[in-house]
Parts: C-alpha cells; structure tokens; sequence
C-alpha cells in the first residue's frame, strides 16, 4: 500500500518536473530563439546580400540600375560612400555621396526592416526624355532558403531622407535646366508608394533666361510623375514666380498654373524700349503640352502692367505738339492688360485694353508670328479699336467728323488696323487722318473764297477808275493766295501723320 502510495507520488512529481520544463521552454526557447534570430539578423545586415537587397529597393524606385559602396557599419548605424545608378527612362543618372542611417536589428519582427531617417552629403540626379518605353527591370534581391527565408523581411520601412545639397540635371533638345545647392526633406506618404517633397534655398537655371533663386518646393513624388502643390522662386530681380501642377516623366507632359509679379518691364524689354516704357508686369499663365526631345507647350492666361507710362516716343512728342496736349509726353497708363495665347512661338492678345483716364482709350486684339525670334522680323496682324476725347480732336481737323464717329463711354471712336511687322508696324489711321485733314481744308476753301469775292466786288466798283485793270489783278491774286493758305494750314499735319511727301 505505502509502495502505491510512493509510485503516484513519484509519477506526479515527475509530471510536474516535465510542466515546469515545459513552461520554462516557453519561456526561454522564444528568447533563445529570439536571441538567435537576433544575431543571424545582424549578420545578414552586415552581409554584402544586405547591401544588394537595398540597392534593388532604391534602384526599382528610381528605375535604374544601381549598387552601393560597401557599409561600414557601428553599432545599429552604417555608412556608405556612394549609391550610383543609370537609367533609360526619365532617370537616366543618380549619384549619392555621404550615406548615413541606422537600423533596428529587431525589426524583423514587424516583417520590414525599420530604417531612421536616412542622411545624404550631397545628390546629383540627371533626368531627361525617356529614350526606351519599356520599364528597366530592376535587380531582384537575394533569395535566402530554409529557415532564415522565414525571418529576414522583404520589406523596408523608411522614416525619411534629408539631402544637404542636392543637383538636379535636366537635358532635352527643347534646352537644358539644372537646380543646384537645394536642401532636400523626403518623407513617405502613409499607406502609399509616394514621397512628401519639401525644398528650400538653391538656383534654377534654364536655357537662355537669367538664374533664379528657388525659395521653397512642396511636391508630391510618386515612380514617373511628379505633383507640385507650391513652388516659390524670386526671378529678375525681385519678380517672384509661384507654380502648381503635374509633371509626368515618363510621358514628357506637364501641365502648370504659375503667377508672376512685380516683374519690372526694363528686365525684359529690347533695349531701346527699356526707357520708353515704364512699369511692373504680372501675369497668370497655365502652361501644357509635352517637353523633351519634341516640346510643345502651349501657354495661356492674362498679362497686365502696373504703374505703366510711354515716354521719350517720337510720335507722343508730335501728338503733344499738334494736340496741344501735354499729356501725350508723358503717356500715364491707368489700365493696360490683355488675355495671351503663346503657341509654337506665335503670340495672340486677346481682350487687349489700354487707358489713360480722360484722354485715350485702346481695345482689340493683335497676332505675332516669331515672337520671341531673335533674329529676322516678327510679321504682326492686329485690329483695335482707338477712343479718344473730344479736347484731342478739336485740333486735328476733320477727324471728329471724318473718322472718330462713334461715341460710347465717353470717348469718340474709330477702328485701326495694324500690318507690317514688330520692327516696322504699318497701320491705316494715319493716312486716314491726313485725307481727313485735306478733305476738311478742302471744304474750307469756298467760305474763304467767298469772303475774298466780297473784297473782289467792292474793288470792281471802281472799274471805271484809271486803276481798273490792277485792282482785278489783286483781287485774284488775294483769292488764290487765301485758297492755297487755307490748305496750307490744313496740311500742318501732315508731318505728324507721316505721310510722307505730298505733291503740294
């Protein structure tokens, strides 16, 4: 009985030992395992299959092909000296110096490998047209077998990257551009496979136009398209230049909505108007269409000057003299805007509008072809319409009943039509003007004539007198002298009007 007794004792207390190992494996088998898996974890950070699992991640990204120098590694942090890549698509080169970011070992656990905030020296990419349509296949990372297959994540979670001095290259036929001394922020998107872009500081320079000064970035970047929701630079002096819009590198489009102020009209004049007219531009543009190996934009909006003022032209000068309108010397514009079209380089101004309060007033729209050439004419097609005020007319005879019939607003108007080209306008008011003048002198002569007759006749009652014959004599040499002044004093204006030499 006390031997039964004994045995289930025995067997009790041996089930109790094999509970107690079994909840101390457990315990420490996890830990041990953790332990384990720790250091092999570790190891394959520090492995160079490590170092080519992360250049395929960075190169599918990029859509290059791209490695890393070796890692150099303290601690949970590494450093490496460079990531280079080439590229066939929109990025075609990328080039990184001075890698820095630490790792938590024990992130394997979460099945992705948790990488800090990853700090760069300095970066320059290279980007242009595509020249292939096919997506570069990016290197595929290192297959691991077995056991440590279940461990090692494919996955990386990046908190961030933060470049001290990035470059940006572009090339295409439509002309190079390159943003230098930039300071970069990347910050990934939740739950997406896009960056959060912030930039500030750097220069922009593009293809024939002056550097400009880059002052901030914010922009989304998602493999081949590129959205910008606020970009500010400073340009010409002090103009400031905001933008939004899409750019897609791999299509070569874009579509862009900018404003531009404070653009003072000297920084972009052609010399010899650079002190003819005064004031500041601004404008609202939306540009679309393609760019790269075949650019076509096409840009539309408005444009207006501010504080604008004509001076120092040769015609204001003739207009002030002829008018007896001192105003016309110095030409205040109160209003000066227009709507735009820019397309394959030729200009439409639509809506076109230019006023000085209380003397002159200009509507209509005008075409150029070649308009930014730099060399060769620039040919120009244009109708306006010209309103002015009545004190102007008075002095040039016979243009309030001859051309300037129509009144609205305050003004009398009348239609010009423009020709010729941007070098040497032709327009039809002018002559318009001058055959007004010698139609309204021409008018004028028989009143003169009849005033000169009356002198004739009174001297004709002394016909019987010794003097008959001269006193006839004077009499029509009086009434052609008064005719041809008459028509003299009407031509006054013709010099002012350009026309040119007249047969009289």
């Amino acid at each position: 009985m006390a031997r039964s007794r004994r045995s289930r004792r025995s067997a009790k207390s041996s089930r109790a030992r094999w509970i107690g190992w079994g909840v101390a494996g457990l315990v420490v088998v996890p830990i041990l395992m953790g332990g384990v898996a720790t250091i092999l974890a570790k190891r394959y950070l520090r492995s160079d299959a490590f170092r080519e699992f992360l250049a395929s991640k960075v190169s599918r990204v990029l859509q290059v092909d791209g490695e890393f120098a070796p890692f150099s590694w303290t601690d949970a942090s590494f450093y490496s000296d460079y990531f280079m890549g080439r590229g066939e698509n929109a990025v075609q080169k990328v080039e990184a110096q001075g890698i820095r970011t630490t790792i938590d070992f024990s992130s394997f656990k979460r099945e992705a490998w948790d990488v800090e905030e990853i700090t760069i020296n300095r970066v320059v990419l290279a980007l242009g047209s595509s020249q292939s349509n096919q997506m570069i296949p990016p290197p595929a990372p290192p297959s691991s077998r077995g056991f440590l297959a279940r461990l090692i994540p494919q996955k990386v979670a990046l908190k961030g990257i933060q470049i001290a001095d990035f470059e940006c290259q572009w090339r295409g036929e439509g002309g190079d551009a390159k943003a230098s001394d930039l300071v970069v922020a990347l910050t990934p998107m939740s739950g997406d496979d896009g960056w959060q872009l912030h930039v500030q500081n750097g220069e922009l320079r593009l293809a024939d136009y002056e550097p400009m000064h880059l002052e901030r970035l914010h922009a989304r970047l998602r493999p081949g398209e590129f959205f910008i929701t606020d970009a500010g630079l400073e340009i010409l002096n002090h103009a400031s230049l905001t933008t939004a819009g899409d750019v897609n590198l791999e299509r070569g489009q874009l579509t862009l909505r900018s404003r531009v102020d404070k653009l003072r009209g000297d920084r972009i004049w052609r010399e010899d108007w650079k002190q003819r007219i005064l004031g500041t531009l601004y404008a609202d543009i939306k540009t679309e269409g393609r760019f790269g190996s075949e650019t076509k934009l096409t840009h539309t909006g408005s444009v207006g000057l501010e504080n604008g003022m004509l001076m120092a032209l040769p015609v204001l000068e003739k207009l002030a003299n002829h008018t007896k309108t001192e105003r016309f010397r110095r030409l205040v514009l109160d209003k000066a805007e227009a709507d735009f079209v820019l397309k394959e380089d030729r200009l439409w101004l639509e809506n076109l509008l230019i006023q000085s309060d209380g003397l002159l007033r200009v509507e209509g729209s005008i075409q150029v072809d070649h308009a930014f050439s730099k060399a060769g004419s620039r040919p120009l097609i244009g109708v306006l319409e010209i309103g002015v005020v009545h004190d102007v007319l008075k002095w040039l005879p016979g243009a309030e009943k001859r051309v300037f019939t129509e009144g609205r607003s305050g003004f009398l108007w009348t239609t010009m039509r423009l020709g010729g080209t941007v070098e040497a306008p032709e327009e039809d008011l002018s002559p318009r003007l001058g055959k007004a003048a010698i139609e309204e002198t021409i008018e004028a002569v028989p009143e003169a004539a009849i005033e000169t007759s009356r002198t004739l006749l009174d001297t004709a009652t002394g016909l019987l007198g010794p003097n008959a014959g001269s006193a006839i004599d004077d009499a029509g040499d009086q009434l052609i002298d008064q005719a041809e002044g008459v028509i003299q004093e009407g031509l006054r204006l013709v010099p002012m009007l350009d026309l040119g030499e007249r047969p009289f």
